[in-house]
Formats: C-alpha cells, sequence, structure tokens
C-alpha cells in the first residue's frame, strides 16, 4: 500500500496551522473568474490542518483549467466547511495562498492552502473548538481506556480475591454445619442416655423401697413368730411326757 505524501507547507503556514487527527468535507467553488466552465461547480476536498487565520484543503482530480484559476487576481473561494457529527455547514469566503501536487505519480492530487477573508467569527470559533477537541480526542480516549482497563483489571482482582474468600467462608460454614450434626447426634444420644438412667434409676428406687417395705415386714413380724416359736416349743414340752409313757408296752417293767 502506498504511503500518503505530506504537503510541505511554508514555515509561515506551518506554526499557525493546527493539526487534525481526522479529516472532514470541504467544498468550494471559484467565483469572480470569467470562465462559464468554472461557475458553479463545487470541488470536493476534506481539511487537513486549520487556524483561524485558514485551512489546509486537499483536494483529488483537480482539473488543470480548475488549477490555474486559483490564482487568478480576481478569484475568490467560495466555501462550505462541514462539521462530523453536528451535520452543520459553516459558509466563508476566501483565497488560494499556495498550492502543492502530493506525489508525482497521482494527477490531479493538490494541497491547496486557503486563507479566510470573509468569515463568521461565532462559527470560526466553533470549528476551533471541534479541531482542539479532535486532537485532545484519541488521547484522552487513550486515557478513558487505560483507565477503563485499570478498573476492569482492579474490578477482576477484587472479585477474583472475594471468590477466594467466599470459597473459604462456605468450606469453613460447611464444617461448621458438619461438626453441629456432630455435635446435635451427640446430644441427642446423651439424652437418650440420660432417659434411659432416669429410668433405672427408677427401678432401681421401686426396688429399694420394696425391698424396705418387705425389711420392714420382716421387722413387724417377729415378735409375732418369736411368740408362736415360743408356744409350740411349749407345746412340745407338754407332749413330751405323754409321748414317753405312752412308748412303754403294757406289762413291761421300767429299767433301772
Amino acid at each position: 500500500m502506498k504511503k500518503e505524501q505530506k504537503p510541505e507547507y511554508p514555515d509561515l503556514d506551518r506554526r499557525k496551522y493546527i493539526r487534525l487527527d481526522s479529516v472532514f468535507p470541504v467544498a468550494f467553488s471559484i467565483r469572480g473568474v470569467d470562465k462559464d466552465n468554472l461557475s458553479g461547480c463545487w470541488i470536493q476536498g476534506f481539511t487537513n490542518n486549520l487556524s483561524r487565520g485558514g485551512l489546509c484543503v486537499t483536494v483529488n482530480n483537480l482539473k488543470a483549467e480548475f488549477k490555474d484559476a486559483l490564482f487568478d487576481p480576481k478569484a475568490k473561494l467560495a466555501l462550505k466547511i462541514e462539521i462530523p457529527l453536528t451535520r452543520r455547514c459553516v459558509s466563508a469566503t476566501g483565497k488560494a495562498t499556495w498550492i502543492q501536487k502530493l506525489g508525482p505519480k497521482e494527477e490531479g492530487r493538490y494541497a491547496l492552502g486557503v486563507a479566510y477573508e470573509v468569515i463568521d467569527k461565532r462559527q470560526n470559533s466553533i470549528i476551533m473548538r471541534y479541531a482542539r477537541a479532535k486532537k485532545l480526542f484519541a488521547p484522552l480516549t487513550l486515557s478513558v481506556i487505560v483507565i477503563i482497563s485499570i478498573g476492569l483489571l482492579f474490578n477482576t482482582y477484587i472479585s477474583l480475591s472475594l471468590m477466594r474468600v467466599n470459597k473459604t467462608m462456605a468450606d469453613q460454614l460447611v464444617k461448621v454445619v458438619q461438626e453441629s450434626s456432630i455435635a446435635k447426634q451427640k446430644i441427642k444420644e446423651t439424652v437418650k442416655e440420660r432417659q434411659d438412667l432416669q429410668v433405672k434409676l427408677q427401678e432401681a428406687k421401686l426396688r429399694i423401697d420394696t425391698v424396705e417395705e418387705q425389711l420392714q415386714s420382716l421387722k413387724d413380724s417377729q415378735p409375732q413368730a418369736a411368740i408362736q416359736l415360743q408356744g409350740l416349743v411349749k407345746e412340745l414340752e407338754l407332749d413330751r411326757p405323754r409321748c414317753r409313757s405312752s412308748s412303754w408296752p403294757r406289762g413291761a417293767k421300767k429299767a433301772r
């Protein structure tokens, strides 16, 4: 791809022009020249740079008769400058100050310097403000992109950090829930064991009460048993003589 040749402007023009990062359309027509083929013909070009005093226009396919008529002493240029985005056309009148061919092999491609003669100051200020804004747009956009990128990276870092923290907290929560479940199970087992022990204690208490009642009954019944036993002993003692006498046969003598 062939690289576009930049025009070499005179030092005076170079000092007063402000470079633009992009071009925007400009149409101009030659007035004041007694040539029928030039009147009413608009030539389309694009700005290259500009200042409050004029602008540089890049023109493609500029015919020789137009080129010669540009520097006629009576020639005036009617300009229509279209400001991008606003779709507003600024009208002005100027005069060609210099022209330079762009590339030896590019027929009809020229850079044309135009000085304003008549232009509304307010409209000129709008053009200049747009030029300055356009000049600052690229670095400002780059700065915004860098800031947004840094913000996105920082946000990504924070998100990853939060994800790690959340994962750690989730793991800890799962561990706590598991430990809580184990503790609840142990508590249930302990409560059940306690209830079983209480039941056993109640049964043991009942048994103790029963034994105590039986012991008390035995204590209460001992005097009566002793009395009955004494009565039986006395009866046996009374029955012994009768038993002896009845045990000897009749007519037998008692041995001496």
